[in-house]
C-alpha cells in the first residue's frame, strides 16, 4: 500500500479511475480533468491517496477527503484484471486503519443510485450498522455570488434539477 498526499502517482490514479469509469459506463461528467486533481491537491491537509501495489504496479486507488472527524471515499477504482485479488477490500481496510490511527470517527462511503446499484450493495456490505440518512441543504446564503458562479457555466450544460446549479 502507498499512502500519500502528493501527486507522485497521479497518472496511475487517473489511469485506474478513467478505466473504471469506462467499465461502469459512467456519465461524462465524472471524467474530471487532470487539472481538477492538480487543483484539489492544493488541499494537502485534507486529501490523501491510497494505492494498492501488486508486483510494482498500481492495481487499485482511492482518493479520500477528510476533516477533523470524518473521512470520505471520494473517487477511485480498480484494474479489473486484478479483481480476483480483491484489492479494493484491502484498500478499504487500509483506509479504515489509517483513519482510526488519525483519530477520525467515521468513514463515509457514500452510496450509489439505489438498492440495485453495485456500488451501493458493495458499500452496504462494509456498513456494520446499516445505512444512515444523508441530507444536503439547499439554501443559498449569498445569492449574488451564487448567480455569478452559475453565469460562468455554459447555459446548455446546466441541469435545473441539480443543486447547486453551477456544479450541474
Amino acid at each position: 500500500i502507498i499512502i500519500e498526499s502528493t501527486d507522485d502517482h497521479l497518472d496511475d490514479f487517473l489511469q485506474i479511475y478513467y478505466s473504471t469509469m469506462e467499465r461502469t459506463d459512467a456519465d461524462r461528467e465524472y471524467y474530471f480533468s487532470k487539472q481538477f486533481y492538480e487543483d484539489l491537491n492544493q488541499l494537502k491537509s485534507n486529501i490523501i491517496y491510497f494505492y494498492v501495489i501488486h508486483k510494482s504496479k498500481v492495481i487499485s486507488a482511492e482518493l479520500v477527503i477528510y476533516g477533523s472527524e470524518n473521512c470520505y471515499s471520494y473517487l477511485g477504482g480498480t484494474n479489473s484484471e486484478y479483481f480476483d485479488l480483491r484489492p479494493n477490500d484491502f484498500l478499504k481496510y487500509e483506509i479504515i486503519k489509517w483513519a482510526k490511527n488519525k483519530g477520525l470517527k467515521n468513514f463515509v462511503l457514500g452510496g450509489g443510485y439505489g438498492s440495485d446499484d453495485g456500488i451501493y450493495q458493495y458499500n452496504l456490505s462494509l456498513a456494520p450498522h446499516g445505512v444512515y440518512n444523508f441530507y444536503i441543504g439547499r439554501k443559498v446564503f449569498d445569492q449574488k455570488s451564487y448567480d455569478e458562479l452559475v453565469s460562468l457555466r455554459d447555459e446548455n450544460e446546466l441541469n435545473e434539477k441539480f443543486f447547486p446549479l453551477y456544479r450541474s
